[in-house]
């Protein structure tokens, strides 16, 4: 017996959803149906997962802004994995307060200044 596993993203706005929709069942027996016609079978289990991510869907790769011997990697949503090498790297220099090669701008913390802030 093997295991799918399918994502589906259904956001909201103040903590995240944690039930399975009968819509998202629905979405889900559609797409293996017309994609996979020999693997739709009954459904065995249907779980929800956190997906975090950064509101522009970048890294964050940057010292803390108050505590700069704190260093911080976050929102590697799925796909991060492929980039841990480089990753590890940049964070071994950021951690030992090292230049690097790469123009980090794009990852850096300070770029949500003016997003709307969401609790949970």
């Amino acid at each position: 017996m093997g295991v799918t596993t399918i994502l589906r993203n259904r956001w909201i706005l103040i903590g995240f959803a944690r039930d399975v929709s009968p819509e998202d069942e629905d979405l889900l027996r559609n797409f293996v149906g017309e994609c996979f016609p020999a693997g739709l079978g009954p459904t065995l289990a249907l779980q929800t997962c956190l997906f975090t991510n950064s509101p522009d869907g970048h890294f964050i790769l940057d010292r803390h802004p108050d505590y700069p011997q704190v260093s911080m990697a976050a929102g590697f949503p799925g796909h991060g994995f492929k980039f841990a090498s480089v990753v590890g790297d940049i964070m071994a220099d950021l951690v030992e307060q090292k230049d690097n090669y790469y123009d980090l701008n794009l990852f850096k913390l300070s770029r949500f200044q003016n997003v709307e802030r969401y609790e949970s």
